[in-house]
């Protein structure tokens, strides 16, 4: 931040992740550009929403016919679906 080549920067205060990754959303007001669970977590291609019955030999058995609609990855064809951790992330 002390270089001139710097024309833009910030100093993050705390020290955790995730407390940075909040500091960072709120210093810089990027909340509403926030898209959650909107990009696969192992290729970062954008997710397609599908129907469940499109993909339902993929999901674990546990799993078919609960939630109608699920996202996969067109890249790697990952499934994601609202599970019970999906609350804690939002």
């Amino acid at each position: 931040l002390k270089r001139k080549e710097v024309t833009r920067g910030y100093w993050l205060r705390n020290t955790q992740p995730q407390e940075q990754i909040a500091e960072v959303v709120r210093v810089l007001d990027l909340r509403r550009r926030v898209r959650l669970f909107t990009r696969c977590m192992v290729c970062n291609q954008a997710v397609e929403t599908v129907e469940e019955a499109d993909v339902r030999d993929a999901l674990p058995a546990g799993l078919r016919g609960r939630f109608g609609r699920v996202a996969r990855c067109p890249g790697c064809e990952r499934l994601y679906w609202p599970g019970s951790h999906y609350d804690r992330l939002a």
